[in-house]
């Protein structure tokens, strides 16, 4: 048992549960009471336990997850221990899960934006079609291949100078994309043919 440790730990749930991030804060508690083990804690460990909990007992979030007071016995670090754990694990399972739910909303915002600038391109509507497709690109995290889709489609739409950006962002991130650089190359030849 480090009892340096167990208090720095029971320390930051303060701070971290302060700041308004109460499961980095259950985490350290989780962390905290994993240190001590079975052993029995000193004195100036229970205090510093019992005052992360006073911190924690108070967030209703974690108490919709609990369901019973959360209080700190000595003598019961285990149980505390047990039951702090499965809430933090409830809490990474829900923070997970509406990562995905946030994510599935940005992509389909990309879908969304880019079908309706294509649109909009098929009706000349040139500059209409290019705020639509900055749209798409503001939620952009990771979908490299947006990139060449709108270059595409600018190409088509015979907009090379507009085109340019995107393919030569395609290409940048993702140098080993022929179809890319090759339409970077068109794009480019045609900007160079409309000086």
């Amino acid at each position: 048992m480090d009892i340096r440790k167990i208090r720095e730990n029971m320390g930051r749930v303060k701070v971290y549960y302060l700041k308004g991030k109460t499961q980095l804060a259950l985490g350290f508690a989780v962390k905290g009471l994993k240190e001590l083990g079975s052993a029995t804690p000193p004195t100036e460990v229970k205090s510093a336990i019992r005052e992360a909990i006073q911190y924690l007992s108070g967030d209703e979030s974690l108490a919709n997850l609990i369901k019973i007071p959360l209080t700190y016995q000595p003598g019961q670090e285990n149980q505390l221990l047990a039951i702090l754990s499965k809430a933090y694990i409830q809490m990474e399972v829900a923070a997970k899960t509406e990562e995905h739910a946030q994510a599935l909303v940005r992509k389909q915002k990309i879908d969304q934006n880019l079908v309706l600038g294509k649109k909009l391109l098929e009706q000349g509507k040139v500059s209409d079609a290019d705020a639509c497709f900055n749209e798409a690109v503001n939620n952009y995290r990771n979908e490299h291949r947006l990139f060449q889709m709108i270059g595409k489609s600018l190409l088509e739409a015979n907009q090379p100078q507009r085109a340019y950006p995107y393919l030569k962002r395609a290409v940048e991130l993702e140098p080993e994309n022929r179809n890319a650089l090759n339409m970077l190359d068109q794009a480019a030849s045609a900007r160079e043919g409309n000086a």
